[in-house]
């Protein structure tokens, strides 16, 4: 297993001004499966600036409804279920 952080920011200064990322975070080979917790605003950039690979990710979890959190899920289904 492989945890690792894209983004531990939050609210809605970091989400704006991006300081501190709020990508979520990446739980890597859980019985072969990956998962992508809180694809917030940069999940994606992120993932390519980091050598992650999202359409690797069979799963995402949204701990709760703030934007920090949910906002790039959209392009990561795309990308998971390859457009």
């Amino acid at each position: 297993m492989k945890l690792q952080f894209l983004g531990t920011g939050g609210g809605r200064f970091a989400t704006i001004s991006q300081k501190r990322m709020t990508g979520g975070f990446r739980i890597d080979n859980i019985d072969g499966k990956n998962i992508h917790v809180d694809p917030g605003p940069g999940a994606l950039v992120r993932s390519h600036q980091f050598g992650l690979n999202p359409r690797k990710i069979n799963m995402l979890l949204v701990s709760h409804c703030h934007t920090d959190h949910y906002n790039d899920a959209e392009v990561m289904i795309e990308a998971m279920t390859q457009g």
